[in-house]
């Protein structure tokens, strides 16, 4: 397969103002042959606000024009490691055969200059830009500071604040504590552009609660928050502990816009997170669609390996805000 097929000759100017774009970390990526024949144009993008870097990752613009503009923007987990690989490999394609201008981003203060580790591989996936980085000195993604948990949950209020203000739809999806951070932003979203909300599809979603979290009493919380600094420059794990109750909190003391349908897809083999959790959710809620998910087979259950890109396109395209339903999908028996 051929690479560096093209490059797009200008910065993403039609969806985002210059003025939040930090030019000296955005820059076009190669397309391949068969990538291009559904992408238009790619980017790494490097958004600031008040000349400090708010969020960071990959562009994807389609090539066909649907009537309507919309947008979807990824945010991964923590630490994040496959699901950004996982959208981009098995989803991406089919995004952009649908007219969906796809934003993947990466969580700031991921480790540029971690030696020997997965970053580059599982979260990073930009050579390009590690290169970058450690030309200019940098250690990590974003500003050269620790972040605690909010802080990263930040990056979708900052990606749907400055890129959503010109499309007419935006779909938020978030795998595991990235779907936490999706209802944690909503708040801090601009009115108008929160309105364009239609969507929030949490996969394998954190959002019931700490005490619905499996590996609490399994490994215990603390320790893989401990085991994510491998992956990102985080703050304290006691202290982030607090802030992600703090969050629930937040979460539990709002609710979503009318306007917006919440999905959310899990499967009862959860290794971190139990399936009260999507439960919790929607009864706090009132309304929304729970995707319980038995199909899959494939370890670790968490990353839902099996979730098929035309079943995610449905969800995209399936919009009752108001009703409340859960539906189990089981594989088919063979008849005998």
């Amino acid at each position: 397969m051929s690479t560096h097929l093209q490059r797009a000759k200008h910065p993403p100017i039609d969806l985002i103002e210059g003025t939040y774009i930090n030019h000296e970390r955005t820059f076009p990526l190669p397309l391949s042959t068969q990538q291009a024949q559904h992408i238009r144009d790619a980017y790494w993008i490097a958004l600031q606000d008040e000349n400090a870097i708010v969020a960071e990752g990959k562009l994807f613009i389609p090539r066909i024009k649907p009537e309507k503009k919309k947008l979807i923007i990824f945010e991964g987990g923590m630490p994040g490691d496959g699901s950004c690989a996982s959208i981009e490999k098995n989803y991406l394609s089919t995004f952009m055969q649908h007219g969906y201008h796809t934003l993947i981003l990466r969580h700031l203060g991921a480790w540029i200059d971690a030696d020997g580790r997965k970053n580059q591989e599982s979260m990073i996936m930009c050579p390009e830009r590690t290169d970058i980085g450690k030309k200019r000195g940098e250690r990590t993604l974003g500003e050269q500071h620790p972040y605690n948990i909010q802080q990263l949950a930040n990056e979708v209020v900052a990606a749907t604040n400055i890129v959503g203000k010109h499309v007419d739809e935006i779909a938020l999806i978030g795998h595991s504590s990235g779907a936490l951070a999706d209802l944690w932003a909503i708040p801090d979203i601009e009115t108008s552009i929160r309105n364009r909300v239609t969507h929030i599809i949490s996969l394998a979603g954190l959002t019931g609660g700490i005490e619905n979290l499996n590996w609490l009493k399994r490994w215990g919380l603390r320790q893989h928050l401990a085991r994510c600094k491998n992956y990102l420059n985080l703050t304290d794990p006691a202290k982030n502990i607090q802030i992600l109750q703090d969050m629930f909190k937040r979460v539990y003391q709002s609710h979503l816009p009318p306007n917006t349908m919440l999905i959310q897809v899990s499967t009862p083999r959860d290794e971190f997170i139990h399936p009260d959790a999507a439960r919790r959710y929607q009864e706090h809620l009132g309304r929304g669609l729970i995707i319980m998910d038995e199909t899959q087979t494939e370890k670790n259950y968490h990353h839902l390996k099996n979730l098929r890109a035309d079943t995610l396109l449905r969800l995209l395209k399936t919009y009752h805000p108001d009703a409340k339903h859960t539906v189990t999908v089981r594989r088919r028996e063979p008849k005998k």
